[in-house]
């Protein structure tokens, strides 16, 4: 789960830094839309890896090491997406 956050946090942090940072009122949904309006961040990557933010995040189902797989492999498409280095 640690892992998962942190690559979400890091993709929200790399998305501030472009501008679009994340209000604290602001579901991680809302958020994912403001992303993809605005930073111009690859659409399905960053979906994926919203969607398993919010998994980990907020549900009591078991995530595996395939999420955090995942989680890490969105991150570097996203960064790769924008043309941002790891």
């Amino acid at each position: 789960r640690r892992a998962i956050v942190a690559a979400y946090v890091a993709m929200t942090e790399a998305a501030a830094r472009c501008g679009v940072a994340r209000s604290l009122d602001e579901t991680a949904s809302e958020y994912l839309h403001r992303v993809l309006g605005v930073a111009g961040a690859p659409p399905a990557p960053t979906r994926r890896l919203t969607d398993v933010f919010e998994r980990a995040r907020y549900s009591t189902e078991t995530i595996g090491e395939d999420g955090r797989t995942l989680a890490i492999a969105c991150l570097a498409d996203i960064r790769a997406g924008v043309g941002v280095s790891a």
